[in-house]
């Protein structure tokens, strides 16, 4: 579940991105941080063997209220390798919505199918399921010469009931990377009623004709 802290007035929204070593964790959410800009907390990243994670927070520009409460997300990555089952179960305590990173290279399926049989016992080790989450798989690396079907992928990985949303992706130019965001956040979101959302700030009005037009950061201001 969610925390709310009271005294920050914002309640924080847990997302782990899951998937083999390799697979794309990082470069995704190193895609992310770029992508989102504004709002964006710095990246904090370790490393682990021959994998890194990365960690950071981000409160969108426009605010997110739940339940009174405006909504921070926490984002970050499971190390690659499955050895690393320890802190698997501890990345992944806790979390409101899991994103499933799946390699599309052919060589790599079994990798996949291994990984995610990690983030099911990593869950389960604390007493929760995917089934309980929100989750949404992405296939990552669809540039890949001879990447497997997405229906292949869909097939062998999506085993959930009912099946989650899967999107399709490269995390290296970034395509697909906000898309896969967004359906995760609305699933999580969408288990609260009381959810509103800023309305976008309206644009400048045009200087009448004898008036000077003022810089855009005061446009804004004003």
């Amino acid at each position: 579940m969610p925390v709310p802290d009271h005294a920050r007035s914002e309640v924080v929204f847990k997302i782990v991105y899951a998937g083999a070593e390799g697979a794309g964790k990082t470069t995704t959410l190193a895609g992310i941080h770029r992508l989102l800009g504004a709002g964006c907390e710095e990246a904090v990243g370790a490393e682990t063997g021959s994998d890194h994670t990365i960690v950071f927070g981000y409160r969108p520009p426009r605010p997110v209220t739940v339940r009174g409460l405006q909504a921070r997300f926490q984002m970050m990555t499971v190390p690659g390798s499955v050895h690393y089952a320890a802190t698997w179960q501890l990345a992944l305590r806790g979390a409101d919505g899991v994103v499933f990173v799946a390699d599309s290279d052919p060589a790599r399926l079994a990798d996949n199918a291994a990984a995610l049989k990690a983030t099911f016992l990593a869950m389960r080790q604390n007493r929760a399921t995917l089934d309980e989450v929100p989750v949404v798989f992405q296939f990552n690396k669809r540039d890949l010469p001879g990447a497997l079907p997405a229906g292949e992928l869909d097939r062998v990985l999506n085993v959930l009931q009912p099946k989650a949303p899967v999107v399709e992706t490269c995390a290296e130019s970034g395509e697909g990377l906000l898309g896969a965001l967004e359906v995760l956040s609305r699933q999580m979101l969408a288990r609260f009623g009381d959810v509103s959302v800023a309305p976008a700030q309206a644009p400048p009005m045009p200087a009448r004709e004898g008036e000077p037009v003022a810089p855009p950061e005061m446009a804004v201001a004003s």
